[in-house]
């Protein structure tokens, strides 16, 4: 019975959690001393162009007298022989000197290099590895955009 229970625990498989990514969501407020509603418009434009660069990535709503962008970013890795996407909807609001950015209603995809199969996006999800790496993917693009807004320009 040892034996068997040894072997048993042996053949454990990653522990799975399942979740719907709708339940993912980041929600963060950038301050950005001296710089009005307007001015941070701008940037934050400036910012989408430069992050948002595959043919998925789209700015999808803007309106400057609300301070309000939105639009899908779409970022991938590779586990193994399978290349995920990962796409989700990135909304700004701006107001004098501040920004609150909102990265949420993730959907993953995948990609099977060795049978040329694509799963299609998909809302569930597997592993806490995934969550995980969307977290930190959403917490570098916050950082990204902050470092962006707080960047002094060059005159030219």
């Amino acid at each position: 019975m040892f034996v068997l229970s040894t072997i048993l625990d042996g053949c454990k498989s990653v522990p799975m959690v399942m979740s719907s990514f709708a339940e993912l969501k980041k929600d963060s407020v950038v301050e950005v001393p001296n710089l009005s509603k307007n001015e941070i418009y701008i940037k934050v434009n400036e910012w989408y162009v430069k992050t948002f660069n595959s043919a998925e990535s789209v700015i999808e709503f803007q309106d400057k007298e609300r301070g309000k962008i939105m639009g899908k970013y779409v970022f991938s890795f590779t586990k193994s022989r399978l290349t995920y996407y990962i796409k989700q909807v990135v909304s700004i609001d701006i107001k004098d000197e501040k920004i609150r950015i909102v990265i949420d209603s993730p959907a993953a995809r995948s990609y099977d290099s060795l049978t040329n199969t694509d799963s299609g996006y998909s809302l569930s999800f597997g592993t806490q590895f995934f969550i995980d790496t969307i977290n930190l993917e959403w917490d570098n693009l916050i950082s990204s955009l902050s470092k962006h807004l707080n960047t002094k320009e060059n005159e030219w």
